[in-house]
């Protein structure tokens, strides 16, 4: 059986009898390990690299890690405690924070789509594209 099916893993309700709050904990950690190794990798490229913004990408790409780890769990205890609530749509609490989620993922897409044109001009390319050219290089 399944940790959902025997009721120890509930991911919309907050306690220590359940799995979720362990399995959340660890899912931060092993996030945050994985954060620090694109700090290792942006330290050893950033200089070489410079001319291509990496400082914008690097701040996008951290970005969508936070966004995907942090506002489930803030939907979460938001809903559980009362701040946001589907009581005008009639919903309960599970679907409440699936209402939320969907919501907050529109305007998150929104503004990922911004951050990441931001972060990856085309401008860079057509600066790579006019070099190969320059370089006598077919591939582009």
């Amino acid at each position: 059986n399944s940790l959902f099916n025997q009721g120890l893993m509930n991911a919309r309700q907050i306690s220590f009898s359940h799995a979720f709050p362990y399995i959340h904990a660890v899912e931060v950690v092993s996030m945050l390990f994985a954060v620090h190794g694109l700090f290792i990798v942006y330290f050893a490229v950033h200089d070489p690299l410079e001319h291509f913004h990496v400082g914008r990408k690097f701040v996008a790409v951290k970005l969508l890690i936070f966004l995907g780890v942090v506002h489930n769990a803030l939907l979460t205890i938001c809903v559980h405690y009362g701040v946001l609530n589907g009581v005008k749509l009639n919903l309960d609490v599970e679907a409440a924070v699936v209402h939320w989620e969907n919501f907050l993922l529109v305007v998150e897409s929104f503004c990922v789509a911004l951050l990441l044109f931001y972060a990856y001009p085309v401008s860079e390319l057509e600066l790579v594209a006019a070099e190969k050219l320059e370089d006598g290089d077919p591939e582009l």
